[in-house]
């Protein structure tokens, strides 16, 4: 019986090559020691959150945010929220999640800082086509193939602010970072 190798490692394509949404591209990888794999992705097309909009002020309570997403598979969301009292920030939180769905639930035990009057919320969306879950290169070994598309962010209020003069900075997660949190989910769904 032939032991598998594993092959931990990643090919990271970013900004050097312009490539479109509309074709479809192969990657193929051979090795000498490990002969060859292949597989096909479409990038995502588009991403827009449309609810709720930048600047709205929601009620305290659970907030689902909303996007429209053309040919993406899987999104990446990051979360900012940070609390405010009457004499401004008092404390954040942030968090992410990857997801399949075009929505997502915030709950309100997110807004439940001792003293906090309201809060500011960043919602960053990237989208994704591949599966991260599921191997999708074939051949002598697999693989996880997938496109990072457009992303979308939205800022706005939960409770009613009481001044609005306050810098917004809420943090962007970096393409690295995003990638590596992929790369964990991965491995997690391989260990079973």
């Amino acid at each position: 019986m032939k032991k598998k190798k594993k092959i931990l490692g990643r090919i990271v394509f970013s900004h050097e090559i312009p490539l479109f949404p509309t074709h479809k591209y192969t990657l193929e990888i051979i090795s000498e020691n490990f002969g060859k794999s292949s597989g096909s992705i479409f990038l995502p097309e588009s991403l827009i959150i449309t609810y709720p909009h930048s600047y709205d002020t929601l009620p305290i309570g659970d907030v689902e945010i909303k996007w429209q997403a053309k040919n993406a598979d899987f999104y990446d969301l990051f979360i900012h929220i940070d609390a405010y009292d009457s004499s401004g920030w008092i404390s954040y939180e942030w968090f992410d999640t990857i997801i399949t769905t075009t929505s997502f639930k915030i709950s309100s035990s997110h807004f439940k800082v001792p003293g906090a009057l309201y809060y500011g919320v960043g919602v960053y969306a990237y989208s994704y086509s591949g599966d991260p879950y599921h191997a999708n290169m074939k051949g002598d070994f697999k693989g996880y193939l997938f496109g990072e598309g457009p992303e979308d962010y939205v800022y706005f209020h939960v409770g009613k602010p009481l001044n609005l003069t306050y810098k917004i900075s809420p943090r962007f997660p970096k393409f690295e970072e995003r990638i590596e949190k992929i790369r964990k989910i991965i491995e997690r769904v391989k260990k079973g």
